[in-house]
């Protein structure tokens, strides 16, 4: 192919997508697109129910939202494969607003259908789209406090078009990129998963058979927990603690200040951790006045409602936080907390926490219950070991998975960007481009 002169450049009219090639039309989207409305009306029956999500158009499974769907169908409309749908709005809450459907169904009426017989610009306005998505591109075009477009107001919209055989190119190439960075992600993602199952697995054999392979075993006892090695006990938690209780339970919105004591509430207690990512605090002298749920370092807390069974144990830097509705328990001299939370947080420990909730409609722990719990013990300096010998192999898991999550992030970021620089010619991919 021969070499091309530099192309010269041109003000699309769309902000989000900038200057495009000379050479380009400009035209409204109604050129090419037109709104469709197959209404399905009792013919429900038929169809498969479709959704847009972030990774496209999927089935969506009725009988998983029994009782949420409506009587009617009037509403619901026809998709067939080639048709563009999208989300117009609430914009700005749609985690994506577009999608080009592979698959036939219907969807329901907060979607706008379009359809177009010109195959070429279709395909190129769906990875257009997607980068307006990204970008949030469409905002100058919003109306009301839902941040809506009208499908009319859409079809006014003027978008580029390259010439057929540039955009046919376009489309092809964006379709091979993504696909070699899909397959990366992929592969990557997978490696994050075997990361999470190899962390639970290591964490489950330290707790409940210790790090000597060799040592003798004897049986648990504990349901689901067939030996634990002949030197160690099996107790009842509420021997091995000097507390269960409760947090502050109570309405909080006349408790919570500015700045003060931090006041530690389910959501920030994650995979052993607590991250005050939210920030909420309470005065002090609230605090003192309810001085059961002061935590103190070593104190292990397990979330009661909600994410039932998240469990976390207070280092230095959160102790004198005070909490709401999160169970504490304080342990005796024979059991350390990090061992403690540990093992609830291993395949073990999830399963018991999951057989003494109560609720199944709402998941629920009460301290009662956590007193019952079983605890496979090891001596006191053995739990150290096995606290210390987690925490250093789970760092290592930790940073791999932060550099792998990393390089997804950039991954993802490189694939956006090639549809942005493809779909508005920052890439020349005519036929006689070098």
């Amino acid at each position: 192919m021969n070499a091309t002169l530099p192309r010269t450049l041109k003000d699309s009219g769309v902000a989000a997508i900038g200057r495009i090639p000379a050479d380009w039309d400009v035209v409204a989207a109604r050129r090419h697109l037109r709104l469709v409305a197959r209404a399905v009306g009792k013919r429900a029956h038929e169809y498969d129910l479709l959704s847009l999500t972030k990774q496209g158009i999927i089935l969506r499974d009725i009988s998983e939202n029994k009782g949420k769907f409506p009587a009617s169908f009037d509403t619901y409309q026809e998709v067939r494969p080639g048709d563009l749908v999208l989300c117009l709005f609430d914009i700005d809450e749609t985690p994506r607003t577009v999608g080009l459907s592979p698959l036939s169904g219907m969807v329901t009426g907060a979607y706008s259908v379009f359809a177009s017989s010109v195959e070429w610009y279709r395909n190129y306005l769906y990875l257009l789209l997607l980068h307006l998505d990204d970008a949030k591109g469409l905002k100058p075009y919003y109306s009301g406090l839902r941040k809506t477009i009208r499908p009319p107001e859409f079809q006014s919209i003027k978008f580029p078009v390259p010439p057929e055989s540039e955009a046919r190119n376009i489309c092809r190439y964006v379709e091979l990129e993504t696909a070699r960075i899909d397959a990366l992600i992929k592969k990557k993602t997978r490696f994050i998963e075997l990361l999470k199952e190899k962390r639970q697995a290591l964490i489950t054999q330290a707790v409940t058979k210790g790090l000597d392979p060799t040592v003798p075993m004897k049986d648990s006892g504990i349901e689901d927990l067939e030996a634990v090695p002949s030197h160690w006990q099996v107790r009842l938690l509420s021997g091995l603690a000097t507390k269960v209780t409760n947090g502050y339970v109570g309405p909080t919105r006349n408790i919570l200040v500015e700045d003060g004591v931090r006041y530690l509430q389910s959501l920030h207690i994650k995979s052993n951790r607590i991250i005050f990512g939210k920030p909420y605090y309470v005065t002090e002298s609230w605090s003192n006045e309810h001085k059961k749920s002061i935590l103190n370092v070593g104190d292990v807390l397990i979330v009661q409602t909600g994410d039932v069974g998240q469990v976390a144990v207070v280092p230095e830097e959160f102790a004198g936080c005070n909490c709401h509705a999160l169970i504490i328990v304080a342990t005796t001299a024979d059991l350390d907390g990090a061992y403690l939370s540990w093992l609830l947080n291993s395949q073990f420990g999830q399963a018991s926490i999951k057989r003494i909730q109560t609720g199944a409609m709402h998941p629920h722990l009460n301290c009662d219950q956590v007193k019952t719990l079983k605890i496979p013990l090891p001596p006191l300096d053995e739990q150290l070991e096995i606290v210390n010998r987690i925490d250093t192999d789970i760092g290592r898991m930790e940073v791999l998975g932060e550099r792998t999550n990393r390089s997804i992030d950039l991954l993802k970021e490189r694939r956006s960007a090639l549809i942005t620089a493809a779909v508005t010619g920052q890439i020349d991919l005519r036929e006689d481009a070098a």
